[in-house]
């Protein structure tokens, strides 16, 4: 189902209903100490999300409110069948099918998690293509053309992405940039979005989730379920079919803008709208139980504490229609197009290798010219073999800048791992095309300047002294940055959800 060998490979997959049955899920509170009796910590656990049913449509909005927390995350995760972590009960149905393990590529969880950071110098078209490539689109850059149009982004097809110190995109446009790299694999049937609005004002996070709304849910189907915090009444109002407000883990509320205000305001909720007060504000208060009565097993039971259990029938047969999603696309695949992102991102990071040649070319002047002309005697062997480790230190310090780039390049290692679109080698590879060899061009170049501008090369043998330097600093590289990688597997690969 990948590449040319799919004959309708990038066509639009229909939306599919995503239905919650009893779920629930507590994740792992910090350790503390147990009983005196016993110096070993005792793990805590925090039931984040209780009893949770609800089933949404395709072509379907649906907004999830409720205090701030990990729950909205957690929800999420649990959808699109990517939490590992912690303890979860209860089923999610993809049209019916229980398929666990096979929804990672069905759908799409988007989140403004940083990965498009270490993409900051690429086109914006180039970013969706490099997504659309990774995930095994027959056509990817038609595929992109396509997504970017739906989500009106294709005026700025060809604005570098940028970053916070350089400004290019708006807040909207990258936070649709963030949706339509979620949108551009193949064969994606849903979208759920984590915090789609954070960090907008109301009329942008409006307008983003208005063309989310009317692109891909009403558009082309897609079953939308969003998680939102400080949204505005005018967004649930306009922007979601229909709202989930959860108190305290509990799903309090299933229905529209406007008549949540009727359902609040009866018994026992007694929450009736202030004069010029708008639905937002009111869940807000509903949700930290702010202005809600003390009687909490009243408006428990007014919910789902005591609802009975849903019986939802599984059919076995449509699990056969999602097993197209369980291989990853192949490895060449995700070679080739990881690697020629990062040789095309280091080439157009000027900034990066154009400071080492400058602090390359700076200090070997300053140490040719301390240690040029020594004297052939103890003293001057002694000097030259300052210079010696001087410039492996150099070398040795390169490595920096690639623990570094690991580092910053692990947002959107984490966000492609999770969506099958990259695996520890493939990264390993792509982390390590531009940057190890620049850095070992740069020490080889360095030491070599070093060497033979200070003189060492009048030395008897200095042919066979120079070739040993120059490959004792290449190796103090290549092991300078296995070891960075072993610093930072713990953090990178080991962190990532499956």
């Amino acid at each position: 189902m990948y590449g040319s060998t799919a004959k309708h490979a990038d066509d639009e997959a229909p939306g599919m209903e995503i239905r919650a049955v009893d779920l629930g899920f507590a994740s792992t509170a910090a350790s503390v100490s147990s009983s005196s009796s016993s110096s070993l910590p005792q793990r805590q656990w925090h039931l984040e999300l209780h009893d949770v049913s609800f089933a949404a449509d395709a072509g379907e909005v649906l907004f999830c409110v409720g205090a701030a927390g990990s729950w909205g995350r957690s929800l999420l995760e649990l959808l699109a069948d990517r939490k590992t972590s912690g303890r979860r009960y209860g089923r999610v149905l993809y049209d019916g099918a229980d398929v666990a393990g096979k929804m990672r590529r069905a759908a799409a969880l988007v989140s403004d998690d940083g990965s498009l950071e270490s993409l900051s110098v690429l086109r914006t078209l180039e970013v969706v293509t490099y997504a659309a490539r990774l995930s095994g689109a027959a056509d990817p850059a038609g595929r992109a053309k396509a997504v970017l149009d739906k989500l009106r982004l294709g005026a700025v097809a060809d604005t570098i992405v940028g970053n916070a110190t350089i400004k290019s995109l708006s807040g909207g446009e990258r936070k649709r940039l963030t949706i339509a790299v979620g949108l551009v694999a193949p064969r994606v049937r849903g979208l759920l979005l984590d915090e789609p609005t954070s960090g907008l004002d109301s009329a942008t996070a409006l307008e983003v989730m208005s063309h989310v709304r009317g692109a891909v849910a009403k558009g082309l189907g897609k079953t939308t379920v969003a998680y939102v915090q400080g949204a505005s009444g005018a967004l649930l109002a306009r922007a979601a079919d229909r709202l989930l407000v959860f108190v305290e883990g509990r799903l309090a509320f299933r229905g529209s803008a406007a008549s949540a205000k009727t359902f609040f305001a009866a018994a026992p909720h007694g929450c009736a709208m202030a004069p010029g007060e708008n639905v937002a504000e009111l869940l807000v208060d509903v949700a930290n139980r702010s202005r809600l009565g003390r009687d909490g097993a009243a408006h428990a039971r007014a919910w789902e504490h005591r609802r009975p259990r849903e019986r939802v029938p599984v059919d076995a047969f449509k699990a056969a229609a999602f097993s197209e999603y369980e291989a990853d696309p192949p490895f060449a695949l995700q070679f080739h197009a990881s690697v020629a992102r990062a040789l095309v991102v280091f080439a157009r990071s000027t900034s990066l290798w154009g400071a080492g040649l400058l602090k390359a070319g700076w200090i070997a002047m300053i140490y040719s010219a301390t240690f040029k002309n020594q004297n052939m005697n103890s003293t001057g062997a002694a000097n030259l073999e300052s210079l010696f480790y001087f410039s492996l230190m150099f070398a040795i310090l390169g490595n920096l800048d690639a623990i570094s780039q690991f580092f910053e390049t692990a947002a959107l290692y984490r966000r492609e791992r999770a969506d099958g679109r990259s695996s520890p080698l493939v990264y390993f590879c792509a982390s390590n095309a531009a940057t190890v060899p620049w850095v070992m061009v740069l020490s080889l170049g360095f030491a070599t300047t070093n060497f033979w501008s200070a003189g060492a090369g009048q030395a008897p043998g200095a042919g066979w002294v120079y070739l040993f330097y120059a490959a004792l600093a290449v190796l103090v590289n290549v092991g300078g940055s296995a070891w960075s990688q072993l610093l930072c597997r713990n953090q990178i690969f080991n962190q990532t959800s499956m």
